[in-house]
């Protein structure tokens, strides 16, 4: 299992739909909610989804060592390696693709461990909500 709902671990665009989606994981899973991954061998694997609105498993085909297939939504592209650093290719192709989408796009993620203060920063600021947690 991945420990992808920890601060810093997950992305997404600074968007309305971003806000729901992140307001939705506040109340329906816990920080230490875990992405569930299934290896069928060295090339073939799925993630099993946070919640179970999003349905069956994300099934995907590794390509090479940084590019795996989403099939049929998408190719998955490493854009930052495990030690924080910056992939020379990709991630400079991430960053044009984000200026494209809107002028000012910026990208959201968790701040915090706090389950209580994701669930008070859906209404309130992170100011206050780290006063009250």
């Amino acid at each position: 299992s991945t420990p992808n709902n920890m601060a810093g671990r997950w992305c997404w665009s600074d968007s309305f739909l971003a806000h729901l989606i992140k307001s939705y994981y506040a109340f329906s899973a816990t920080v230490d909610t875990s992405m569930y991954t299934k290896w069928y061998n060295s090339s073939y694997g799925a993630i099993t989804p946070v919640t179970e609105e999003f349905g069956e498993d994300f099934h995907f085909e590794k390509l090479t060592e940084n590019t795996w297939d989403r099939r049929p939504s998408y190719i998955l592209r490493r854009v930052v390696f495990g030690n924080g650093t910056a992939h020379p290719e990709f991630w400079p192709k991430f960053t044009e693709f984000l200026k494209t989408q809107q002028a000012d796009s910026m990208l959201i993620a968790w701040a915090t461990n706090s389950d209580c203060q994701r669930k008070c920063q859906v209404v309130f600021s992170c100011r206050f909500c780290s006063l009250f947690c």
